[in-house]
């Protein structure tokens, strides 16, 4: 174990923030906006039938839970492997590991001068990666130093693997908070964006996952999606942008015009764009930029990847 808590603090966050997560997961095609297929395509049909599957499925995560970073989908908070859960700890920042099957800590690792977290770690074959906002303090002439702190830990031990600095401008927004929007065997896209509007843009960074080393910066660009060979983003114009992972060299480039949008990685092989005042939802091919699936005026924003 790596940095464990105190006993102390241990006992006061178990008291303090003692909860229980319940997530019901409804497949229905239904409430994916429904619909026949198209004359000439072929409907999928499902490997099992539809009464094997239980009405209201269930999973119950027990124990002395940190404090969640978002109230939105437990995706959002936790992130599942095989025997342990990964989340944010906001009160001894880092990340901390939970048994599924008892939901007790398994290890905890603080990140030194860690401040904001949001979303979930990710976690890539053996490792866990997490982004924090960190704050340097300054002393006398100097002021404080903002970055962001990138860790890889051993996911079952959580031991430290690579730690990489991101230096942040000035003018940053100090309001904006990293993310990790994707990790594989090869890289990590990491942005960092202000909630809400902000005059500052976005900034994104891809490192090599198994060293840490930053292959590209871009301050013009919210990472939203990262395939093998394609991060996909977008700038403070609105432009939705594809750039390399190899060399960060811009593949395409598409203004899809949908107001304030909302984007997503809804899985391997698409990007999700849906426009707030559209109403619709693209289904875009990160590889290309070109539309795999256009809505119209149903939004798809309750649907989840199902394979």
């Amino acid at each position: 174990m790596n940095a464990m808590h105190s006993t102390n603090q241990r006992n006061a966050v178990g008291r303090r923030l003692r909860t229980a997560f319940v997530v019901g997961v409804l497949c229905a095609v239904a409430a994916c906006g429904g619909g026949h297929p198209s004359e000439g395509s072929r409907a999928i049909k499902p490997k099992a039938p539809a009464e094997s599957f239980p009405e209201t499925p269930t999973a119950r995560f027990q124990g002395a839970w940190p404090s969640p970073v978002s109230e939105n989908d437990l995706a959002d908070v936790v992130t599942l492997g095989a025997s342990l859960a990964y989340t944010y700890d906001q009160d001894d920042v880092g990340v901390t590991a939970f048994r599924l099957d008892s939901g007790e800590i398994a290890w905890h690792t603080a990140v030194p001068d860690g401040g904001t977290v949001t979303q979930a770690p990710r976690l890539s074959g053996e490792k866990v990666i997490g982004a924090f906002a960190t704050t340097e303090e300054g002393s006398g002439t100097y002021a404080d130093r903002r970055g962001i702190t990138v860790v890889a830990l051993d996911a079952g031990t959580g031991a430290t693997l690579w730690t990489r600095e991101i230096s942040v401008d000035k003018d940053a927004d100090p309001t904006a908070v990293p993310h990790v929007v994707g990790a594989d065997a090869r890289h990590v896209l990491v942005a960092s964006d202000a909630p809400g509007y902000s005059e500052a843009p976005p900034l994104s960074a891809l490192l090599d996952a198994r060293t840490g080393r930053v292959v590209w910066t871009d301050t013009d660009f919210e990472g939203v999606d990262l395939e093998r060979s394609v991060a996909v983003g977008v700038r403070d114009d609105g432009d939705f942008v594809g750039r390399s992972t190899a060399d960060g060299a811009q593949l395409w480039k598409r203004d899809l015009r949908l107001g304030e949008a909302r984007t997503s990685d809804p899985g391997p092989g698409l990007t999700w764009a849906d426009g707030a005042e559209a109403g619709g939802t693209l289904l875009i091919d990160p590889a290309t930029g070109a539309t795999r699936l256009d809505s119209g005026d149903t939004s798809l924003g309750e649907c989840h990847y199902d394979g």
